[in-house]
């Protein structure tokens, strides 16, 4: 079985009586072509200083949860409620830091009075990381009052 062909006349581009193909590179039933043998068409120069590639650090890429997703989208969302007065982004980095990365920690202060509302809101990284916060955390006293967590479904993860 003929694996490599070329063709080399066409009726519809050149006037000629038939198609012509070249298989291997003899044309099979006519002698007059000559045998073309197959060499390697780029420069051996440059394969020859060609130095070893260094393999590429790709980074994995993150899927993005918006309105054209299909499916239900992944619980990376947590939302504490009945957080001490006394908590901030600080000290609640250092509890998640336990449990996994996480993307954005946000905690809400009410827009006159700038008074912490105990209402803080936490974008994980994976589903395992919030897993792992809602099991270590949940109904558990943080600074003297129970949080009680609860996952939200998923959220687009760069808005």
């Amino acid at each position: 079985m003929h694996r490599n062909f070329k063709l080399l006349a066409d009726p519809q581009l050149v006037k000629c009586g038939a198609k012509l193909y070249r298989y291997d590179g003899v044309v099979p039933g006519d002698p007059t072509y000559p045998t073309i043998t197959p060499r390697d068409p780029r420069n051996p120069l440059i394969r020859i200083r060609a130095r070893p590639v260094d393999p590429l650090l790709l980074l994995i890429p993150r899927f993005v949860i918006d309105s054209d997703y299909v499916g239900q989208p992944p619980a990376i969302e947590v939302t504490v409620v009945n957080l001490n007065d006394n908590i901030d982004k600080q000290f609640l980095s250092s509890m998640l830091d336990k449990c996994g990365t996480f993307d954005e920690i946000q905690i809400y202060h009410h827009p006159v009075t700038n008074k912490h509302l105990g209402i803080a809101r936490i974008v994980f990284e994976s589903t395992k990381g919030a897993r792992q916060f809602v099991e270590k955390y949940n109904e558990k006293s943080v600074m003297g009052k129970y949080v009680f967590k609860q996952y939200t479904l998923g959220r687009s993860l760069y808005d």
